[in-house]
């Protein structure tokens, strides 16, 4: 599909750009691993999502690619390329963040929509992968190379589409209509994250 051809695209241009920065004697910059647990707080509850990014980082930026597992909802797996700029030359800053990746849907059975059919089995609806994106702001408390707690503050948005089927009668006979509904949902991201 699109999306996923769009999402490969990406993962390889961040492994190409990483390998370059990496290849300039100049860089500074050194692989990080950093887990991230996040409160996500939006219209129709409060949930959690758990990440773990890997990466390269200097003192000005951080360029990650991770997955995850986002309990908002729906339960869904996102893959996520993201970007962090430090403010500063002190050891504890600011700093702002943007992430842009592909949401896998993993849903529980409880949460997949049920239909009903007279006379017929009930069928669970199927779900595709959308989307995912934030962005946000935070605080860096460094203690040295590089490594230390990261807190932030944020948007963030994630999407799928729920696909069902149902019989409907049309005066003669009943046929099966297939329909749709895709849910694009906003959330406020709380989080805090540990560069190892």
């Amino acid at each position: 599909t699109i999306m996923k051809t769009y999402f490969v695209f990406i993962v390889c241009l961040f492994f190409v750009f990483t390998k370059q920065l990496l290849a300039q004697q100049k860089s500074n910059y050194q692989w990080v691993i950093v887990p991230q647990f996040n409160i996500l707080n939006g219209q129709q509850i409060t949930s959690t999502s758990i990440h773990l990014n890997t990466g390269i980082a200097n003192n000005k930026n951080q360029y990650t690619i991770g997955v995850g597992i986002d309990y908002y909802v729906y339960r869904t797996v996102p893959i996520i390329a993201e970007y962090k700029h430090f403010i500063g030359n002190k050891k504890n800053k600011p700093f702002v963040y943007a992430g842009l990746g592909y949401n896998v849907a993993w849903l529980f059975d409880s949460q997949k929509k049920q239909t009903w059919n007279w006379g017929s089995p009930s069928t669970f609806a199927d779900y595709s992968n959308g989307f995912t994106y934030q962005f946000g702001i935070g605080y860096a408390v460094l203690i040295k190379n590089k490594k230390g707690v990261l807190f932030n503050l944020g948007f963030s948005n994630k999407s799928l589409t729920e696909n069902t089927s149902s019989w409907v009668f049309n005066g003669t006979n009943s046929v099966l209509m297939p329909s749709s509904k895709k849910f694009d949902l906003n959330r406020l991201a709380i989080g805090i994250a540990y560069i190892l």
